[in-house]
């Protein structure tokens, strides 16, 4: 298993021999192998990056042994859509050969688009509600 993966997406840009960031993808490979011990369980969200450079950084994570956060892959993107989102899970799909693996989100939109798009199928979708203190 490779120590990184990575893919950078870059726009053209009218100025010759530049190009524009538009996305970046990354796992570390101790994470991949991990997440192989791992119960059939993940979850993927987005943030919004408010500082100088602005875009959603997108997470999919499990729970290890002792309930703590376990991160698998991340990504920077212009923002959550329906162009993102397949992007994103198809690469955290392209990481593990497992199909039984429960996905647990906020139930966005382009999230649920993405998984049917790339042949993930939902089987049930509950919502649950939470407050936080």
């Amino acid at each position: 298993m490779p120590t990184l993966v990575i893919d950078w997406v870059r726009v053209h840009s009218t100025q010759p021999g530049h190009s524009i960031f538009q996305r970046v993808f990354w796992a570390y490979g101790p994470c991949i192998d991990g997440f192989k011990n791992f119960p059939s369980v993940m979850v993927v969200d987005g943030t919004f990056l408010t500082g100088k450079y602005k875009g959603v950084l997108l997470m999919a994570s499990s729970f290890d042994g002792r309930n703590k956060i376990f991160p698998i892959a991340f990504a920077i993107v212009e923002n959550e859509n329906t162009d993102s989102w397949p992007w994103f899970i198809s690469h955290v799909q392209g990481l593990t050969d497992r199909n039984d693996v429960c996905i647990i989100s906020d139930r966005h939109a382009g999230l649920y688009e993405a998984m049917n798009n790339i042949g993930i199928t939902v089987d049930r979708q509950t919502a649950q509600y939470h407050n936080v203190l």
